[in-house]
C-alpha cells in the first residue's frame, strides 16, 4: 500500500469474497474498517479456513451483508 502512496487509515472499506485463511487472513488489522460479505459466509458460527477448520471469531465489527449481486462506488 506504501509503495501505491495509501496508507493503512486509508481504507474505509473492507470486501470479503469469502473467509477461507488466504482471503482474511489479515482483517484484525483493519479493526475500525466496515466488512462487506455474503449473508450466508456470515452465518457460518466461525470463518470458514481451507480445511473446514474454523479456529477463529468473527471480529467485533460493522458487517454490511450481501444477499445479491450489488454495485460498489
Amino acid at each position: 500500500m506504501a509503495k501505491l502512496g495509501h496508507a493503512k487509515s486509508d481504507v474505509s472499506l473492507m470486501i470479503q469474497s469469502h473467509t477461507q485463511i488466504n482471503q482474511g487472513g489479515h482483517r484484525h488489522g483493519f479493526a475500525d474498517v466496515p466488512i462487506v460479505i455474503a449473508a450466508a459466509e456470515r452465518t457460518l458460527p466461525r470463518p470458514l479456513y481451507l480445511t473446514g477448520k474454523q479456529a477463529t471469531e468473527w471480529p467485533e465489527r460493522e458487517f454490511h451483508l450481501v444477499t445479491q449481486d450489488i454495485t460498489l462506488g
